[in-house]
């Protein structure tokens, strides 16, 4: 899930050609994300554009920024060339593991002294883009992961005279999600984005039943259930208590199990 989205969010900022996306996202010290791309020719301007249009400036800054903007697109208008951005570090991911290396589409020998000391410049100004691109990915990564993860927790409980029923919630595998969605990247981008802002959540739902006599209630997940019924990539809002109307039909598979089981009670004591 995350190489999917990290890659159409790179897209959605400039980078349609990415290789591969690395990421460590593990909560400690020394996280987060690179990614290697190419940018052809048709990707150079459109790039430039973007790394520079979201720059705040003073008013004479802002004209010096047009300048070299103008600059840099009629460079690569005049002589064509590619950029590479890789990762130069087996070892660590993040933004500072990433490099760029360019070439120009043509041999232009007669203008390389010329040619070298502005196309450097610009590629110094695209790998910084680069960086803050995948600056941008480690926040929505642990958005991603964390709408799927949460603590084991009891979240519906009833007794009857004989029984007691329960709903209990655990963490969702995040690459579940791919498994069992088909969606094109628009729809896909969407509702990552759900997730990463919180709107929405995945998890596993498993119902169970316990006979009352049998367990002591203080250390019941040292018990097994005699019927269980569990439903996996259960998508809800925060604090909706229906989990996006699971939760009655989940419980009531159970009890029916229950109630299946019971009335074979009969048959198999005669047996």
């Amino acid at each position: 899930m995350l190489s999917r989205y990290f890659k159409l969010k790179l897209e959605k900022l400039g980078f349609s050609e990415v290789s591969e996306v690395l990421y460590s996202l593990s909560y400690c010290q020394g996280d987060g994300c690179s990614f290697e791309a190419k940018i052809g020719e048709n990707e150079v301007i459109p790039i430039i554009n973007r790394m520079h249009e979201d720059r705040p400036h003073l008013a004479t800054e802002r004209h010096k920024d047009l300048l070299l903007q103008y600059e840099q697109s009629q460079l690569v208008r005049q002589y064509p060339v590619y950029f590479s951005i890789t990762q130069r570090d087996s070892h660590y991911v993040h933004d500072n593991t990433m490099s760029i290396d360019w070439e120009h589409k043509e041999d232009f020998e007669e203008t390389l002294e010329y040619l070298l000391d502005p196309t450097e410049s610009l590629s110094e100004h695209i790998l910084e883009y680069a960086k803050q691109c995948a600056r941008k990915l480690e926040p929505d990564g642990y958005g991603l992961i964390d709408a799927f993860r949460c603590e084991p927790e009891t979240v519906w409980q009833y007794k009857t005279r004989e029984f007691l029923i329960q709903l209990r919630k655990e963490s969702e595998d995040i690459e579940y999600f791919d498994q069992d969605f088909y969606l094109d990247d628009e729809e896909y981008y969407s509702i990552c984005q759900e997730y990463i802002q919180g709107r929405q959540q995945m998890a596993t739902l498993i119902a169970e039943v316990f006979v009352l006599n049998e367990i002591d209630m203080d250390s019941i997940d040292e018990y097994e259930p005699v019927e269980q019924s569990l439903l996996s990539g259960v998508c809800f809002k925060p604090g909706d208590p229906t989990f996006g109307g699971v939760k009655s039909e989940l419980i009531g598979e159970v009890i029916q199990s229950l109630r299946s089981s019971l009335e074979q009670l009969p048959q198999q004591q005669q047996a």
